[in-house]
């Protein structure tokens, strides 16, 4: 009996285990992916922004490439604002829970957008030949490819984004390129932040592009653009752990509540950095 009781109790923590490392991997599964460390020796921050019946749809990517111009490195990400309705998660952190997933049998957004970044990488194109890939009306790849057997969703703003990076590649050797974002929510809308990091050989920033949007209804309006490349040049350097944990102020005017300390190497920036480091803790 005892023994019996002693199988049951293994058996049942067994169960217990599988479910949790199941659900764990379940849900870092685009974490994962983005803390891979490809290699670099040209990189692209880029994105595109359509106005929508509801509001606004972002799309953003990072990119990088190697010597030869084959693509190393693609993520793209997708933010959409609907007014109440709308998620603060990015569509790849929404996982199967945006839906997608039921309508048919490639799986979930974010499952059909690392099948086309998996394409690109795996048959080692460039950006110019993957800008080539055919899709229909709908921006859909068209049904006699390849790449349709495991991607059927809208590429046509990441295609914008992706023609907007090719003009400015920053040549430079980096490892871990990873994209990042965050939504606060404000009186008026929304502020969306993203963001590409990039790091040396030592685990330190190299290059990093940040862009904020104010998001109104149908409006999206970038802002900060000189206080951010301040911001941009002054985190060079440091760990992600460092940046997580930079010192800030709350100034007492029901504004700024995330001010760089005034004594610090940030002292001159004028703007909140909560932004920054919520962008740097997801990575």
């Amino acid at each position: 009996m005892i023994y019996l009781k002693k199988i049951s109790l293994l058996l049942a923590f067994t169960m217990i285990l599988f479910c949790f490392t199941g659900c764990q991997s379940q849900e870092n599964t685009s974490l994962k992916r983005e803390r891979q460390k490809p290699k670099a020796a040209s990189v692209a921050f880029s994105s595109a922004i359509e106005e929508t019946e509801d509001g606004v749809n972002v799309v953003y990517l990072g990119v990088g490439v190697d010597k030869d111009g084959k693509i190393t490195y693609l993520s793209i990400n997708l933010n959409e604002f609907k007014g109440d309705d709308t998620n603060v998660m990015s569509v790849k952190e929404q996982g199967e829970s945006y839906g997608l997933c039921y309508e048919g049998y490639k799986g979930d957004w974010r499952d059909q957008m690392e099948a086309f970044e998996d394409y690109a990488i795996g048959k080692s194109m460039t950006i110019d030949q993957l800008l080539e890939t055919e899709l229909d009306e709908n921006g859909v790849p068209v049904e006699d490819s390849d790449l349709f057997a495991a991607c059927e969703i809208d590429l046509h703003l990441a295609m914008e984004a992706l023609e907007s990076a090719k003009d400015k590649m920053h040549k430079m050797d980096t490892y871990s390129p990873v994209i990042s974002q965050y939504v606060y929510r404000t009186e008026d809308g929304f502020e969306l932040s993203i963001m590409l990091n990039t790091k040396d050989q030592y685990e330190k920033i190299k290059y990093v592009e940040i862009e904020q949007y104010d998001i109104i209804g149908h409006e999206a309006i970038r802002k900060n653009e000189e206080e951010i490349e301040k911001l941009e040049d002054g985190i060079l350097g440091l760990t992600n752990y460092e940046v997580c944990h930079l010192e800030t102020y709350d100034a007492g005017d029901g504004i700024h509540n995330s001010l760089p300390m005034e004594n610090s190497f940030l002292g001159d920036i004028s703007i909140n950095i909560g932004f920054l480091k919520e962008m740097y803790r997801k990575i």
